[in-house]
């Protein structure tokens, strides 16, 4: 399973949206059995909608054209940083399954005005600092960046000792929080 919600990813045939998976089904037959943490719950018309807090979803049903997948839970985790000097922000997975960025932001009182880039690395567990692969920059003088929210483009997956970062000289010395949010399986 490789979708965990991302947007750009169509290999899947549920997302989630919060606490909420969203899948469509075609049901070639009359009954659909569903149990939550082993409970029933019943179904009848086209469309279900249940809501489950910190259950399993076990489905069994008569299905055409679609897929059943059990989507894997996970933990968010963030690490923030905030101040008016260099940015310098580092998340190291530490999880012995994988972890999948979400997202990075950054958000300055004002926009630069000298020359820098702020830059996003990924180091893999296990290398020296030197080999940093650099996945993202942005030159943050030409348009004054004041506010960045990036989500990569594919999913960039981390095992235990990855590192994910953010640097940013800061040379105006603008007033700057940043956050680095993944998703822990």
């Amino acid at each position: 399973m490789t979708n965990l919600g991302s947007s750009k990813s169509t290999k899947e045939h549920a997302r989630i949206s919060g606490n909420v998976v969203i899948t469509t089904i075609s049901l070639s037959g009359v009954a659909i059995n569903v149990s939550v943490s082993g409970q029933p719950v019943n179904v009848s018309g086209s469309s279900v909608f249940v809501y489950i807090s910190g259950g399993t979803i076990t489905a069994t049903a008569d299905i055409s054209g679609q897929y059943v997948v059990s989507v894997p839970s996970y933990t968010i985790k963030q690490a923030y940083d905030t101040g008016n000097g260099a940015l310098n922000l580092s998340y190291q997975s530490t999880s012995p399954n994988r972890t999948v960025v979400d997202c990075i932001t950054y958000h300055a009182t004002s926009g630069t005005t000298t020359s820098s880039e702020l830059i996003v690395t990924l180091k893999y567990g296990g290398t020296s600092s030197a080999f940093f692969t650099k996945i993202y920059t942005v030159a943050m003088a030409p348009d004054v960046v004041s506010d960045i929210y990036w989500v990569p483009q594919t999913e960039v997956w981390l095992v235990s000792g990855d590192i994910i970062n953010v640097g940013f000289s800061n040379p105006n010395s603008c007033n700057y929080g940043a956050m680095i949010r993944v998703r822990q399986l």
